[in-house]
């Protein structure tokens, strides 16, 4: 869209960089101006525009200019309605209010940048931290009076409390053989809208299968921008697959092909949590660890299968649903999330030690948890992942079946069957290595990726781990549908599994 004030704009920058040589410094850019703030306290970037107008060490830059590799600022500089091409150093810090900002390779921001209402782009060569940006919800007004450049944030109008979850209060349905189709309705809430923070939520599961309805309710005070204190509440059920299989792709395979990785219990469960989280992405660099604490209570009991309808296979039984030890579990977890990035690689991962004393409830275990995924770029637009598990119980007696896990099939080991592995002590590991063929790419669907891929693990209980199991594959993915060849380069014959599937 034609916009006259951009392209006047443009025109002012190109003469800018034409005579921004000839200039060490461009004083002309720089005025003197007063800034006056008012509206929308609270927000992370209006309260840093505010710090440096308290201050009083700073700089107005109105005009469109580029600040050259010897340009250098001790103090503060505030960008108003102007282009600005940073090429020098700035030592304090830098807001940028209804303007624009360019950083080139090789320029310095020392201190914290606030955007309100402006626009900030990076190099990602520059020396120069991240950018608080004011929420797109916030209105932007500048006015200059005199010698006072007066900038008023109009917050949005305030809203309800509630609001419907998921889509109109709907969550994605999901697909198993136990409880058929599960439907999940909920309401939330929060107060207020900056921290301290409180959010409740409500749900209700209806299951399809059972006719049964399960349910429950969730407390979430934010004490800082980071910890959280957790209470719920809950009646549902439960598996230990999903770090296997996620919900979307184990019901896909559930409803059309009569395939379900995971084994079912019920829990009805109370729980109260305290927990450190992240809720800004990592930058380059950047590593986070987000501990946590739960104290859990709950009432597991046993599911029965079903015969829950599927698009194909009608006449094959469905696999069966081991069952469990009913009975309590009173227990206190510690746990932790972790998270690297770096310049071409990253790694994110969890681990967790619950223990469950004796006395307190019907089981006595402690049990290790840790898994994680690491990633990294290779040559020519390849990349390598490694997706790692490990389960083991650490002193006490054995966990109870609603602690084990299970090892076969799609997702882990593919030449095997669902569940020929079983146990509380569980180690898996899985590395790909990806390969676009850019050479072949395909209208409309774009360039495929090759993998190959190495599988190997065991699941287990008892002291003594029996001799791990492994695959190789080779996959071809288009788009988001993809087919892979296994083989099991331990048995005496060759047996080849050619599986298709979906990736999302």
């Amino acid at each position: 869209m034609f916009n006259q004030r951009r392209v006047g704009r443009d025109v002012r920058a190109l003469l800018a960089v034409a005579i921004g040589g000839l200039l060490a410094i461009p004083s002309a850019a720089i005025s003197q101006e007063v800034v006056s703030l008012s509206g929308a306290e609270g927000s992370t970037a209006r309260e840093l525009l505010a710090d440096i107008l308290r201050d009083n060490d700073y700089e107005v830059l109105s005009r469109d200019t580029v600040l050259p590799d010897s340009f250098h600022a001790q103090g503060d500089i505030v960008i108003w309605s102007a282009d600005v091409r940073l090429e020098g150093t700035v030592d304090g810090r830098v807001a940028v209010v209804d303007g624009v900002l360019f950083v080139r390779p090789g320029a310095t921001i020392r201190g914290p940048i606030a955007v309100v209402g402006g626009e900030f782009y990076p190099s990602g060569i520059a020396d120069i931290p991240a950018a608080t940006i004011l929420p797109v919800d916030v209105d932007t007004e500048t006015a200059l009076r005199g010698d006072t450049l007066f900038v008023i944030l109009h917050p949005p109008p305030a809203k309800s409390p509630f609001s419907l979850s998921g889509f109109s209060g709907l969550s994605i349905p999901t697909y198993d053989r136990v409880d058929g189709a599960t439907i999940r309705v909920g309401v939330e809430a929060d107060w207020p809208a900056g921290v301290p923070r409180f959010e409740l939520s409500t749900w209700a599961d209806y299951h399809s299968a059972r006719g049964d309805l399960d349910g429950g309710a969730a407390a979430e005070f934010r004490a800082t921008n980071d910890y959280w204190l957790v209470a719920q509440a809950s009646a549902s059920t439960q598996n230990n697959e999903e770090w296997n299989k996620g919900d979307l792709a184990n019901s896909l395979a559930a409803l059309f092909f009569r395939s379900d990785a995971r084994d079912y219990y019920h829990s009805d469960a109370l729980s109260l949590s305290f927990i450190r989280r992240l809720d800004d992405p990592l930058i380059q660099g950047e590593y986070f660890i987000g501990p946590r604490i739960t104290f859990l209570y709950s009432d597991d009991s046993s599911l029965d299968n079903r015969a829950p309808w599927s698009v194909f296979s009608h006449d094959e039984p469905w696999r069966n649903n081991p069952p469990i030890a009913d009975g309590t579990i009173g227990s206190v977890t510690l746990g932790a999330d972790l998270g690297w990035i770096g310049m071409g690689a990253s790694f994110e991962g969890d681990v967790a030690v619950e223990w469950a004393p004796g006395g307190v409830s019907d089981f006595e275990f402690s049990q290790l948890t840790a898994d994680g995924v690491w990633t990294m770029a290779a040559l020519w637009g390849h990349s390598i992942s490694v997706h790692g598990r490990a389960m083991s119980t650490l002193f006490g007696a054995a966990a109870p079946p609603q602690r084990w896990s299970s090892l076969g099939g799609s997702g882990t080991l593919s030449t095997f069957e669902f569940d020929d592995f079983r146990g509380d002590h569980l180690a898996f590991v899985e590395s790909v290595y990806s390969a676009p063929l850019a050479w072949a790419k395909l209208p409309l669907v774009g360039v495929p990726t090759l993998q190959f891929r190495h599988a190997v693990g065991m699941a287990w209980t008892g002291s003594d781990a029996p001799p791990w199991e492994q695959n190789l594959g080779i996959r071809l993915k288009v788009l988001l549908v993809h087919a892979t060849l296994y083989i099991d380069p331990g048995s005496d014959e060759f047996e080849p599994k050619i599986s298709f599937g979906t990736s999302f």
